[in-house]
């Protein structure tokens, strides 16, 4: 009796277990030996099913995730080293301007009433952009052409400055920071012989047709006609760029259009309207963009151009008392642009100075006051 007791009440707690639903297998449930069979609760095809393409789903979502991330980690990646190069750039500048006899190095670029930006080039043509040819002012010789590279020649940059006065103890300089997206690094190989040349620093596009120049006004300028829109957006057309000429070579123009996302413009003058407030400003191209975003009134150039819209957080803003436009640019000054990185020469004179492609080369920027020696000049 104690054995049989002893089953009836496995039994009963096998019944009672919350974990399974079960069922006497016999009709007389007192039998000594009575069986009791488990069935735990399950899944139907639907429910099984079901699962499978919420977890597909979701697997989707997060592999949507990793591109977005592996992209923002490059560009703050580029953006750090970019901030880094550039800061470099105005240590070495700035170690110039202190030596004895600087003075003469950093010559006026305008005035304070209507200020220019110049840029740092080899071409002693093409130191400024805007005035008389020939004005060297030395300070690419005295930087050095290694200094415009890293030991990392995939990297460079590209200087600028400004003075409004010869007197002035101090000069604004700009630098934007390169990354050759073409090459393995800002080495050149000239095409007639394949024979490696030396390390040119990086010239600003709006150099190329300067040298020589029979006229200030022969200068070649990259242009920005601005538009503040209504919503508070920028838009922005590129204009009057320097063309290649593959029978005449590099000295007579450059390479085309060379606009491109996340490339930085630097306002040059106040040409058209442009507030002086503005001249030294860097602006950053977003998308590009059609026709449809510009005002209906506007006459589009006959030459060739690029439409941009500026990246958020670099647009114009109401602090700069700009007006919205209508039919007409609110400004349009001379620019300089880096951008898309040009292709070796096809004439072969090694010079970066070929048609314009792949992606944009800017990788960050930077902008600063340096002291400059007037002592005994």
């Amino acid at each position: 009796m104690k054995i049989v007791a002893s089953y009836k009440l496995q039994v009963q707690e096998e019944l009672q277990a919350p974990s399974c639903k079960c069922k006497s297998t016999l009709a007389t449930p007192n039998l000594p030996l009575a069986l009791a069979t488990c069935t735990s609760p399950g899944f139907t095809f639907i429910e099984v099913l079901f699962a499978v393409i919420l977890l597909g789903i979701g697997f989707i979502m997060i592999a949507g995730v990793f591109p977005v991330a592996i992209q923002q980690t490059a560009a703050v990646s580029d953006e750090t080293q970019g901030t880094a190069i550039a800061r470099d750039a105005i240590k070495k500048i700035q170690a110039v301007a202190d030596s004895m006899g600087s003075n003469a190095l950093f010559p006026a670029t305008g005035s304070i009433a209507a200020p220019q930006v110049w840029a740092i080039t080899t071409n002693p043509a093409s130191n400024n952009m805007l005035t008389t040819p020939g004005n060297n002012n030395g300070l690419m010789a005295a930087l050095g052409a290694d200094s415009f590279f890293t030991a990392d020649h995939r990297y460079g940059w590209v200087g600028f400055y400004r003075r409004d006065s010869i007197t002035s103890p101090f000069a604004q300089v700009y630098v934007i920071a390169l990354q050759n997206p073409n090459f393995p690094n800002y080495l050149y190989t000239s095409v007639a012989n394949t024979i490696p040349g030396p390390i040119p620093p990086p010239v600003p596009p709006s150099t190329y047709g300067n040298s020589p120049l029979a006229a200030p006004t022969a200068a070649k300028s990259i242009q920005a006609a601005f538009f503040y829109n209504q919503d508070g957006t920028t838009t922005v057309v590129l204009q009057n760029f320097p063309t290649y000429s593959a029978s005449t070579g590099p000295g007579t123009g450059g390479g085309g259009p060379n606009g491109a996302t996340g490339a930085f413009l630097l306002v040059a003058d106040t040409n058209s309207g442009t507030p002086a407030n503005l001249v030294g400003r860097f602006f950053r191209l977003g998308n590009a963009a059609s026709t449809a975003v510009l005002p209906s009134g506007y006459t589009l150039p006959s030459t060739p151009y690029q439409i941009f819209t500026l990246q958020p957080g670099w647009d114009i803003t109401p602090a700069d008392n700009i007006a919205v436009s209508t039919g007409s640019p609110a400004f349009t000054p001379d620019i300089w642009l880096m951008g898309a990185a040009p292709m070796p020469d096809p004439g072969g004179s090694g010079e970066f100075t070929g048609p314009f492609s792949g992606p944009n080369q800017d990788i960050g920027v930077a902008s600063a006051f340096i002291r400059v020696n007037t002592a005994n000049n």
